[in-house]
């Protein structure tokens, strides 16, 4: 970058930077100050900062959120969109935004490119509700964690459990599938689907509280997270 913009101060934000909140701020407030200046950064550059005299946006690989293992990663990356292409041109001062994709025909790209909100949130709907996802359903997340071999016998005996418990209630379950391990422990993540019209997941929090004391006889700890926003 400094090579190809030689006289403009270069600036990042980003997770290094932001360790400090005062250190972000200080790097947005000589940011602001700066004619001509770049700032370089990761999605936080998107959200909740004012620039009023940005007339440059720039995206880059626009399109690599929507390949997340996530049902609302077109919604999120919509939104991303949105915001980081508004903060060029704020307060009438004209601005332009350029957006790379590998995916251009992406409906998600293109929608959010044009200002499509409406188009695309019905959209989004409409494919929620033929494929089972929320709003059209709820969703909970069954996730285990343990060490080594436990795992897969863990994973079996919940799925053994959760199959035959939705079996009777109209219910889908999908998994088991792998997740990243932290702190050394192995885990997995089922997932229930349940009908928006039965009744709130009680019944299904208390055969899961059975399940996960039989679990934690054998080191393997069991969380549940109703409606949840994140699947990593």
């Amino acid at each position: 970058m400094r090579r190809f913009l030689p006289e403009d101060r270069i600036f990042r934000l980003d997770s290094d930077v932001a360790v400090s909140r005062n250190r972000a701020r200080a790097t947005l407030d000589t940011f602001a100050r700066s004619a001509p200046g770049v700032l370089l950064g990761t999605q936080m550059v998107a959200k909740g900062h004012d620039f009023p005299w940005v007339d440059l946006v720039v995206v880059v690989d626009a399109d690599s959120g929507l390949y997340l293992p996530d049902f609302r990663a077109a919604e999120r990356t919509f939104q991303l969109l949105r915001q980081v292409c508004g903060r060029a041109g704020r307060r009438g001062a004209p601005g332009r935004a350029l957006v790379q994709t590998w995916n251009p025909d992406s409906p998600c790209i293109r929608m959010a490119v044009q200002g499509e909100e409406r188009a695309f949130y019905r959209r989004e709907l409409d494919e929620r509700g033929r494929l089972g996802f929320p709003p059209a359903t709820l969703l909970v997340r069954v996730v285990l964690a343990g060490k080594g071999a436990r795992m897969d016998g863990a994973a079996r005996l919940v799925m053994d459990s959760l199959v035959g418990w939705a079996r009777e209630r109209r219910a889908a379950v999908w998994g088991p599938t792998q997740l990243p391990r932290i702190r050394e422990r192995e885990r997995r993540q089922v997932l229930v689907v349940l009908p928006k019209t039965d009744a709130p997941p009680s019944r299904l929090r208390e055969h899961l509280s059975n399940l996960r004391a039989a679990l934690l006889r054998r080191g393997v700890d069991l969380m549940v997270d109703v409606d949840p926003e994140w699947f990593m």
